[in-house]
């Protein structure tokens, strides 16, 4: 486990030296002993460090009737590549819209990148067909949504991350009601309170 700052050994002997009192124990040991304590204390923090901690809570969300137009109208000021899509009825949420699942409506094609999307403009006059503009939240969305609770450690939020191969996970209440969204970058932010 490689540690955030690199010690070197005149920095050991240095604190052996400032310290009241004597430790008999080698450079290599210190070292050895301090990889797995800081090891032990990333891991014991990931487990403490919740989706409260991490989620951003004004978090915009899209009505499940919305038009892929007034989806993109909205994510693309806010810079997001992903948006909760909740209930008209009650709403909760009921799925989430990535720039993938909108990708993946926008040609014929199997298209899963913004580069994959360009190439095929360019190449085309007509590169995206005109039924996208017929789609809603309901069509585009990927659900059931995927979701998780203000209480969830961060270690959990990353193996949902993992296993389910996406990128953000709405926080949402007992009744499914949205609290906030927790994002890869939300996920990079807990290494920097592990750090503080």
């Amino acid at each position: 486990m490689e540690t955030p700052i690199d010690i070197s050994d005149d920095d050991i002997i240095s604190a052996m030296r400032s310290m009241d009192g004597f430790i008999d124990i080698s450079i290599n040991d210190f070292k050895e002993i301090y990889k797995y304590a800081y090891n032990h204390a990333l891991i014991h923090s990931l487990h403490t460090i919740t989706a409260e901690d991490l989620m951003t809570k004004d978090v915009f969300s899209v009505p499940s009737d919305a038009s892929i137009q007034t989806i993109i109208q909205k994510m693309a000021p806010r810079v997001v590549s992903g948006v909760p899509v909740l209930s008209n009825v009650d709403k909760t949420v009921i799925g989430v819209i990535s720039e993938k699942d909108i990708l993946s409506h926008l040609g014929k094609q199997n298209i899963r990148s913004l580069w994959q999307l360009l190439v095929l403009c360019f190449g085309n006059k007509s590169c995206l067909d005109s039924s996208i503009l017929d789609l809603t939240a309901t069509t585009l969305m990927s659900s059931p949504a995927i979701t998780t609770q203000k209480e969830t450690s961060a270690a959990e939020i990353l193996r949902l991350f993992r296993e389910n191969k996406i990128n953000r996970v709405p926080v949402v209440d007992s009744s499914q009601q949205l609290l906030g969204i927790v994002s890869r970058n939300d996920l990079l932010d807990a290494h920097l309170i592990v750090n503080k």
